[in-house]
């Protein structure tokens, strides 16, 4: 099964989800009660995966829009914190040599490390 909205397959999603369940989990208030953990992953990566509003947002999961891109924001924040040691590891001299290369070799692009092609990806 996939979760269409949110561009990735059922097991995946639990799997990110215990990844960053803890950091995600809020206390109930007096007040209210607090937004899932699995509807704050949910939305972001609807946000992620589609690059629609927090209007669309705030109508589709029924929550304003400030709270939208404050979720949003959070969820981000915790899944770069959580994420980023396994999958992001700081690369050695030799590793920036190498892709300087290739892209010199491929694209005719010298002492280029990275490329970001602006038309998917939302550039702030």
């Amino acid at each position: 099964m996939e979760l269409k909205m949110t561009k990735m397959s059922l097991d995946s999603f639990n799997n990110l989800l215990s990844s960053v369940n803890e950091n995600l989990m809020k206390q109930d208030t007096v007040m209210r009660d607090c937004i899932g953990v699995e509807e704050k992953l949910a939305i972001t990566l609807r946000y992620l995966g589609t690059g629609c509003s927090f209007r669309s947002l705030h109508f589709e999961y029924l929550i304003g829009r400030a709270t939208a891109a404050d979720l949003v924001k959070d969820t981000c924040e915790v899944l770069w914190d959580t994420l980023n040691p396994e999958f992001m590891k700081p690369k050695a001299r030799e590793d920036w040599i190498c892709t300087s290369e290739k892209f010199g070799a491929r694209a005719n692009f010298p002492h280029c490390v990275g490329a970001i092609d602006g038309k998917h990806v939302r550039i702030t």
